[in-house]
């Protein structure tokens, strides 16, 4: 897989700046551009059942609809700002949506919502979305949203701290478990390794010797990318998951942590599964998911 696109939901508060500036630095190191989105608030989600701005003669009400467009408006002004404030901290130049400079830029558009509806179609055509940190109360909107995105739209995530890091991917782990949603988490992330000074592939297990066999094919692929990757065997496959993982990459100096988004669909909702959802609402760094 190529990055050349990136796409940033904004939501014109001050998340927005460690997910966008998580964004250049990606954008730098792989030479990509940055769509930053900001998705307008839709009045006919305030009335799904009556219709537009209903009062009670069922009459149109105006002031509703101004005071949503001015809401939006409010935030679509401070969402473009902060896209200004991180392109001039970061000295990337701002490009009009749709024009590439065949170097690493950004750009800000709109669209209107309902949010998932606009963002799973943005992220139809898009390389990589980057996303804020889950937890963020600011980011509720957001969070909400991220299951049936990630799961459903068959695109990478790299979810950004809720504070920027010194570096992304410099020192990357691998989460391997030998099923379908690492592998592709692997091979999604492939432009990222070749900037990385150690890539390790780490595995939780309860037998050593059959972890060898398991590893090797991770090892192997990699390999014929171009990558000498090292090997991490965990021996603890009676522990939570979720938390072996944590705590391996905070002890390991790591910069980037890649693994497999788990989940199943339930009532036309996406669940993520309990180590999925544990990484994302716990970790304080840049995590890649693949689906």
């Amino acid at each position: 897989m190529s990055i050349r696109r990136m796409l940033v939901p904004v939501m014109g508060r001050d998340c927005d700046l460690s997910t966008l500036k998580t964004a250049v630095q990606v954008a730098r190191k792989v030479d990509a551009h940055v769509d930053a989105l900001f998705v307008r608030a839709n009045p006919a989600e305030f009335f799904p059942a009556m219709g537009y701005g209903y009062s009670g003669n069922g009459v149109v009400t105006q002031d509703v609809l101004d005071a949503v467009n001015k809401a939006s408006d409010e935030l679509a002004e401070k969402a473009c700002g902060n896209v200004t404030a991180v392109a001039e901290e970061t000295g990337i130049p701002i490009t009009k949506y749709g024009e590439v400079s065949g170097r690493p830029s950004i750009s800000f558009h709109q669209a209107t919502g309902p949010l998932f509806a606009a963002l799973r179609q943005e992220s139809q055509l898009t390389d990589l979305i980057v996303y804020a940190h889950p937890p963020q109360g600011t980011a509720a909107d957001l969070a909400n949203v991220l299951p049936g995105l990630l799961l459903g739209c068959r695109r990478p995530f790299l979810i950004a701290p809720e504070e920027p890091v010194e570096s992304i991917g410099s020192h990357i782990i691998i989460a391997w478990n030998s099923d379908d949603e690492a592998a592709s988490a692997i091979r999604q992330a492939r432009d990222f390794l070749p900037y990385a000074e150690k890539v390790e592939v780490a595995m939780i297990v309860d037998d050593e010797a059959s972890a060898e066999a398991e590893i090797a094919l991770p090892l192997a692929y990699l390999a014929c990318h171009g990558v000498k990757a090292e090997t991490r065997v965990i021996m603890d496959k009676a522990g939570n998951v979720g938390e072996i993982i944590l705590n391996t990459f905070e002890k390991s100096g790591a910069d980037l942590l890649v693994m497999g988004a788990y989940g199943h669909s339930r009532v036309r909702e996406f669940i993520f599964g309990g180590v999925t959802r544990q990484v994302l609402h716990q970790a304080n760094f840049p995590v890649f998911m693949a689906h």
